[in-house]
């Protein structure tokens, strides 16, 4: 009988041990599948940060480029034979600052100058007589001329205007640059072009209403070959200039957004590295 009770309570026990086994077993396999899990949601994790990140990038180089601002469409007269983009500051509240515009205008009138081998800049004085008589025809439709000089004068009005367009000037620098335009294009004849190259040395500008621009007039051979021009003189125009308008706190949200996705890939980095050892731990810890 004690022989029979000694063999019932070993078969009892390995029962107890393997029954042990079984539910460590059981549970190291649950601990596995958990840390599994915790990785899989960690790489999920990183795939979509890293998605945040190339969208904020993505957005930032869409916000570099900018608005473009051409319009070559109304320069139908004039060969470009080059191309520039120049990049400004966006402002949505854009009000011509005529000082400004007359600064940018003798910069581009003496640039096309230079490349037609005029090196005799143009000059603009606030007490200028030109001055006066431009901003005397913004006013009045009839002037008395100074007996002591000859002038030229033209006057435009809705500069960077065309039917089809709703584009508008938003920039001193883009407004000075497409009234040069409008000077070398402008006109039934080649008058304009021919007072931008050849006149001088002083200059009148007024910009409101109207652009009305008066040179002191300066014949010579080239001027009176261009007034009677009957084809288009071969002359060199200012580059095709796009102006690019970029929004500076735009860019500045956007980098913020980059810093800010670059730190949460990281943290997702460290964290699938964390669930990775958790893991390979796990799957050797079962006793």
């Amino acid at each position: 009988m004690k022989k029979k009770s000694h063999i019932i309570f070993g078969v009892v026990s390995t029962l107890a041990i393997i029954g042990a086994g079984a539910g460590l077993i059981f549970h190291h396999n649950e601990e596995v599948q958990t840390a599994k899990k915790a990785m899989i949601k960690a790489e999920r994790e990183l795939i979509s940060v890293k998605g945040d990140l190339l969208e904020a990038e993505n957005q930032l180089s869409n916000d570099e480029n900018g608005s473009e601002s051409n319009f070559n469409v109304l320069f139908s007269r004039t060969n470009f034979t080059k191309k520039e983009t120049v990049a400004l500051p966006k402002n949505p509240n854009y009000h011509i600052n005529s000082q400004n515009v007359r600064k940018w205008f003798l910069t581009y009138a003496n640039e096309v100058r230079k490349l037609n081998g005029n090196s005799s800049p143009l000059n603009w004085s606030a007490n200028s007589s030109e001055q006066k008589v431009a901003d005397t025809l913004e006013q009045e439709s009839t002037i008395t001329l100074p007996g002591e000089v000859n002038y030229d004068m033209l006057s435009f009005s809705n500069i960077g205007e065309t039917p089809a367009s709703s584009m508008k000037i938003q920039s001193d620098q883009e407004f000075a640059y497409l009234a040069v335009m409008t000077l070398y294009d402008s006109g039934a004849d080649f008058s304009g072009r021919a007072y931008l190259l050849y006149d001088g040395p002083n200059v009148g500008l007024s910009f409101t209403p109207d652009t009305m621009v008066v040179f002191d007039q300066k014949v010579s051979n080239s001027y009176n070959a261009m007034i009677n021009a009957t084809i288009t003189p071969q002359t060199v125009a200012l580059p095709d200039i796009t102006f690019n308008y970029i929004d500076q706190k735009t860019l500045v949200a956007d980098k913020a957004k980059i810093v800010s996705a670059k730190d949460n890939v990281t943290a997702a980095q460290t964290a699938l590295k964390k669930a990775k050892k958790v893991l390979v731990k796990t799957q050797h810890s079962i006793f």
